[in-house]
């Protein structure tokens, strides 16, 4: 099995909120910054994608993550 790297990825979310806001409120509102971990299959120019479990060469709970989005990679420590 290929070695993959675990990582924490923080990235900048994009939100939507409904209903009516005023100038004031729509100047407080912030990109939320999300963490995923999991193992790193993909990080090019263009996109990250993270998952949360690999088995025989399939993946499941793929994140993709466009890259201008992303603000941190971390490596964390883990023998496979």
């Amino acid at each position: 099995m290929k070695k993959y790297k675990l990582v924490a990825v923080d990235w900048l979310d994009a939100e939507s909120v409904a209903g009516w806001r005023s100038m004031e409120n729509v100047k407080e509102l912030t990109s939320p910054v999300i963490t995923t971990v999991g193992f790193l299959i993909l990080n090019n120019d263009k996109i990250v994608v993270v998952v949360q479990s690999i088995a025989d060469g399939e993946y499941l709970g793929c994140t993709t993550i466009p890259k201008g989005m992303v603000k941190r990679i971390k490596i964390i420590p883990y023998e496979q």
